[in-house]
């Protein structure tokens, strides 16, 4: 299947929510589906990068924008991501170090999806790729790219139904008025592909050729040149060495100084942690609330006793409610980050619905970094009552 566009006439739809209203179809497209819009530019350059070498597979991060609907996206930008030394799979690791540049390079951007390059292998994902796309792209707005260089097919792979499947089509946005040279580009692909197999069979003539270099006369001058320079070094009288100790002696005294007060800061700072669980369970923060007593109408006093002083609530109590009302608690419970949870999973889980606007009010609510709202394993949420969220 070729997915390279020939040219079609720009569509003259109206755009609706930001869409671009220059673009053309590759493919098909479904009636009412979830739009994809590439931009024209990076369509190229992920072309050229897929052919940059065909011999292992390569992947990276797409940025770009999504509609607040859910409506459509705009992939505008793609950030490598490298292989870890001594393994033939992207880690965990990579990915992560991907996402903070891509924070740094594109703040206005946010990472909508990835995308993979198969030489040779086609435009479907693999079981392993899905379980990546599941675990680290599992937002409903997030896609997977994959561009197949020698076979060249490209496809968007869309969730569906709780389903990575892939798009009949897509959109490219951004191309320039005068007309491209598509003829032209495509059948020098493959003699590029060629020149490049024909370099590294120079390159390994080369490295044969520095293997077993010939041996000239110039090479046992400078091998005897060596040996006995390396004489001289050895039997050559050492200077006497002084050695002061002085500074190495002050410099551990002052690391002992240094140990000694982070020592001190850090029992200083166990004293303030124990004061603020203390201070968390005293206000219902931490774990389950702390169940509240029905309160008990008071037994009618003596008439002759005197009426007893009214004793005053401490400041941080909780006073006893009058009697007749409920007794109500502000539920506020704590979730701990799991490995695959993300902050549409969490409003699903505790509110019953994964509307982004939601998610974003959590985020907001417990200060994470807009727009992305990150969230990574081990981080402590706070999720408070649904009416507590601000929209």
């Amino acid at each position: 299947m070729d997915n390279t566009p020939s040219a079609p006439e720009p569509s003259q739809e109206v755009p609706l929510d930001g869409q671009p209203a220059d673009f053309f179809q590759v493919g098909t497209e479904e009636t009412a589906a979830f739009r994809v819009y590439l931009r024209y530019p990076l369509f190229r350059a992920l072309d050229d990068f897929a052919l940059r070498d065909t011999s292992r597979e390569q992947a990276g991060l797409l940025l770009g924008r999504r509609s607040e609907q859910g409506l459509w996206l705009k992939v505008e930008e793609a950030l490598d991501v490298g292989l870890e030394e001594g393994t033939t799979r992207f880690s965990e690791r990579s990915w992560q170090r991907a996402r903070r540049v891509a924070r740094h390079r594109h703040p206005g951007l946010e990472v909508v999806g990835w995308f993979h390059t198969h030489p040779g292998t086609g435009a479907d994902l693999s079981s392993d790729e899905i379980a990546l796309h599941r675990e680290l792209f599992a937002e409903p707005w997030q896609v997977a790219y994959a561009v197949d260089p020698v076979l060249r097919e490209r496809a968007f792979h869309i969730w569906r139904d709780g389903e990575p499947v892939r798009a009949s089509g897509f959109r490219i946005y951004g191309k320039e008025e005068e007309p491209m040279k598509v003829a032209d580009r495509e059948p020098a692909r493959p003699d590029e592909h060629l020149r490049e197999r024909y370099l590294e069979r120079s390159l390994e003539k080369l490295q044969r050729l520095v293997r077993h270099p010939p041996i000239r006369v110039v090479d046992y001058v400078l091998v005897a040149l060596l040996v006995l320079n390396l004489l001289v070094l050895l039997f050559r009288p050492a200077p006497p060495v002084q050695l002061d100790d002085k500074e190495l002696l002050a410099s551990q005294a002052q690391l002992t100084s240094d140990v000694e007060d982070l020592a001190a800061r850090m029992k200083k700072l166990e004293e303030h942690l124990a004061a603020i669980r203390m201070l968390d369970a005293e206000l219902g923060l931490g774990g389950e609330p702390a169940a509240v007593e029905t309160p008990q109408p008071p037994e009618p006093a003596p008439p002759a006793a005197e009426p007893s002083p009214r004793p005053q609530t401490r400041p941080g109590s909780t006073a006893s409610p009058l009697p007749g009302t409920s007794p109500t608690v502000a539920r506020i419970r704590l979730h701990k980050v799991q490995q695959g949870d993300t902050l549409s999973r969490i409003t699903e889980k505790f509110y019953g619905t994964a509307d982004p606007k939601v998610a974003d009010a959590l985020g907001r609510y417990n200060r994470l970094k807009a727009p992305n709202f990150d969230i990574w394993p081990g981080d402590t949420l706070k999720i408070p009552p649904r009416s507590a969220l601000k929209s």
